[in-house]
């Protein structure tokens, strides 16, 4: 058994602590629900970015896939040049490129961790949506289909396939309106499964369903 140093800390709300990276370490609650999130920092330093920059180029330019043993030993610098000067482009059209991440999934959708410790009742005449800010497909394929949403996918049974559709397309309903083909309790099952995931909020009926 290790007998290295240990020390134990209990975080207030607001609190922060920073673990060096190497560091094991674990975290546990004491009588209540807690959440806490964890933030790493990574640099993209300009390594990175010539290697990414080389992986493009090296399936767009076949000088690149060259052999280096074929170069003759009088004109290596010069060749050497030639390949910097094809990169520069790349790291360029790298450097400029546009965020990854569209500016409005930088949205936090609130009150998703309460969703998830405080359940509310969910029944067949409780009234959902796609949340506001998901951005839900559906793909189709041989034995399931997936639903897509930000960056995460869940896979599910090909018949669940009219169901999600309706989700996706009718605005606010209830478990009533799903395909005839899943009973009471699979309805139930699928929109609990959606709303732990945040693909569905609950929403106020302001009249009967269509």
């Amino acid at each position: 058994m290790s007998t290295a140093a240990w020390d134990e800390f209990t975080l207030k709300a607001g609190d922060a602590l920073y673990i060096p990276r190497g560091l094991l370490h674990e975290g546990a609650t004491e009588n209540s629900h807690s959440l806490h999130i964890t933030l790493g920092i990574y640099s993209y330093t300009w390594a990175d970015l010539a290697g990414e920059a080389v992986a493009r180029a090296e399936s767009a330019d076949a000088l690149l896939r060259r052999s280096v043993i074929s170069a003759s030993p009088s004109t290596v610098d010069d060749d050497l040049h030639e390949l910097l000067a094809r990169l520069s482009p790349h790291m360029t059209a790298l450097a400029t490129r546009e965020p990854r991440v569209p500016a409005h999934q930088a949205n936090l959708r609130r009150g998703r961790f309460r969703a998830l410790v405080e359940p509310s009742p969910m029944s067949l005449t409780t009234a959902v949506r796609i949340s506001k800010g998901v951005a839900a497909q559906l793909e189709q394929r041989s034995s399931e289909v997936v639903l897509h949403f930000g960056a995460k996918s869940i896979a599910f049974p090909l018949y669940v396939c009219p169901s999600l559709e309706i989700l996706l397309h009718a605005g606010l309903i209830t478990g009533q309106d799903l395909a005839a083909n899943l009973d009471d309790e699979g309805r139930l099952t699928l929109l609990r499964r959606l709303l732990s995931e945040g693909v569905v909020e609950l929403g106020v009926m302001d009249g009967p369903t269509q």
